[in-house]
Parts: C-alpha cells; structure tokens; sequence
C-alpha cells in the first residue's frame, strides 16, 4: 500500500489472507497550520508469479485541519492585567471580590488580598482567590493585514509572514488563557478576505478561525477601521488588547477614544514577530522602522490616558516584552 505523498511515509507491504481484515495505518505531523488537502493512496495488486502488478488509485475527498501552535504567556499575562488600571485596581480582571471561592499561601501579590485571619490561623500569609463575576469583557483585535501606508510592499513580504504566524500563536495563547478561567473574550481578526467577529466560551473554537486566516500585504485598510468595528460597543469594565505590526498616528485618535469608554487598553506591537522562547538570543541587524519611531513622541499622551504601547524587536521573546509591560511604572 502506498500512502499520500503528504504523509511521507514508505509503502507497507501486506499479505492478505481470505476472510481476514488487514488495518494500515500511518501517522504523520504537519509543520504549517491551515487546510490540508491528503491527495491520494494507491494500493499495488501483486500476481502470485509477480509478471504483472494492478495499481488501485483512490482519492481521499476529506481534508484535514491543522489547529496553530499556541505560545504559553499565562503567568505574563495574568500579571500585566492585575497592573493595568481601571483606574489602578486592585483586583485581577473580572472577579468577583463578592465572593471568594479559594485561599491559598501568599506568592507576592498586593497586600490587600491577604486574608489575615486564616494567615493567622495556618501561621503563614494566605491570600483570597475571588470568583469571576463574568461581567467583564476581553477583546482581543488582530490585525494580519500589512498596513496600507506601508509603500515598498514585496519588501515585507517575508517580514508580514513572519509577523502573522507568531501573532496567531500568540493571540492563540492568550485565547487559551482567557477561555480556562472562563473569561469572556472576543477575538476581532482583519484579514485578506475582512473581518471575523468571534466569541465563544471554547477555545478550540477560536482555534478553527486561526488555523486558516491570512492577512493581506496590498492591504489598504489601516488599524483604525479594526478599532472602530469595536468602538461602539465596549463597556467600562472590558479590556481590549491590539496586536498589531505598526501603529501610526492616525490611530492615537482612535485609542484614546477607546480607552475613554473601555477600562484597559493594552498594544502589542510586533514589526518582525518575535523570537520563539525555545530560540536562544541572536544578534539583530534589523531597525525599529521609521513608522514605530513616530509613535514613541505620542506615548505620554497614550499613557496619561492609560494606554500601555509595547514593542517586539525581532530578538524578543513574547514572554519578554510582556514582562517589560509588567515591569514598567503604570
């Protein structure tokens, strides 16, 4: 038996014996997410004297669809969003401070989430873990397309491609992420063919939009339309995270006025991607592109409005420019 060329394994001989069943299987991994498409297997009939051989062709009409790789962030994550303020909380994203539902052994948090009773009882600091009230909202905006004020377009081809994958393995983390602790999210994606709207309490979900959205390199939308599909309807107690390869000052308008009917708002801005955690440091030849460093002579103004602005050089892990965030005065 001879499998899809896409499964890239040797043939299996087999002898079959009458009325018996012969089961063949193989196993293959894909190195790319998207729509796989297996092509077909032939079966090689053999005469008893081996003259001659029959060959049997058959298509596999199924597709397969491989899900993307997700970049673990949770701890990064659940950190930056304990900072940022709406206005200052104290408390983490969407709970409940109604309800505790756990205590636990103190890890470094803020002082007023020490239950001093129990710390007392147990001779060691115990902190409360809140319920969720599932009031809150995370919105998550992807933009995969290359922005429209970008001119030398072939040029980022590469660059673009790069972006988009790890930003979809990161957006896939943080989906993850808000999903298990059952958190509210909606992820917004711009996309060659447009934009998705998704929400779902089933990460996986998410995973199908992922496995196969592109962007768009002769793109001439711009992040601001993105932002304003959404402007509309976010509350003050949502959290909007942008992901993005640039920002330009045609957005600041935008942002602020997100941030003044939202209560977080976080960018993450990644002009070549970032480095995998599994990819040791490596010397970067590469350049923050004039476009980012137009944007830094507006970042007190986002701030003031607390706005947080974050950029990925190519040499930085995600984990690492979350933790920068986390690490910056709010």
């Amino acid at each position: 038996m001879i499998p899809p060329v896409i499964i890239k394994k040797e043939p299996v001989f087999i002898t079959l014996q009458p009325d018996k069943r012969e089961v063949v299987t193989f196993t293959t991994a894909f190195g790319t997410r998207g729509i796989k498409k297996l092509g077909a297997y032939s079966v090689r009939i053999k005469s008893f004297t081996e003259l001659f051989s029959i060959y049997i062709t058959e298509e596999i009409n199924s597709d397969v669809r491989v899900l993307p790789n997700l970049e673990e962030a949770d701890a990064s994550v659940e950190r930056i969003l304990e900072m940022l303020p709406v206005l200052k909380s104290k408390y983490k994203l969407a709970e409940d401070i109604s309800y505790i539902k756990n205590i636990r052994e103190y890890q470094n948090e803020p002082m007023n989430r020490i239950h001093w009773k129990q710390s007392a009882r147990m001779d060691k600091l115990m902190v409360k873990e809140y319920e969720y009230s599932g009031t809150a909202k995370n919105y998550i905006v992807l933009d995969l397309n290359l922005p429209g004020g970008i001119y030398s377009k072939e040029a980022w081809r590469y660059i673009h491609k790069k972006y988009q994958e790890e930003s979809i393995k990161a957006v896939a983390g943080l989906v993850k992420h808000f999903s298990e602790r059952h958190e509210k999210t909606n992820l917004f994606i711009s996309h060659s063919k447009g934009i998705y709207d998704i929400t779902d309490s089933d990460y996986v979900f998410f995973f199908d939009y992922l496995s196969e959205v592109e962007g768009a390199i002769d793109n001439n939308n711009s992040t601001t339309e993105l932002l304003e599909h959404i402007i509309e309807g976010v509350q003050p107690t949502d959290t909007v995270l942008v992901i993005s390869m640039f920002l330009t000052k045609e957005e600041v308008e935008k942002l602020i006025r997100l941030r003044s009917r939202c209560g977080r708002v976080l960018v993450l801005l990644m002009p070549y991607g970032y480095r995998e955690a599994t990819t040791k440091k490596f010397k970067s030849y590469f350049d923050v592109p004039v476009e980012i460093r137009e944007l830094y002579k507006f970042a007190r103004t986002l701030e003031e409005e607390n706005i947080i602005i974050q950029i990925w050089h190519e040499n930085t892990s995600l984990v690492e420019g979350l933790l920068k965030i986390s690490g910056s005065e709010m």
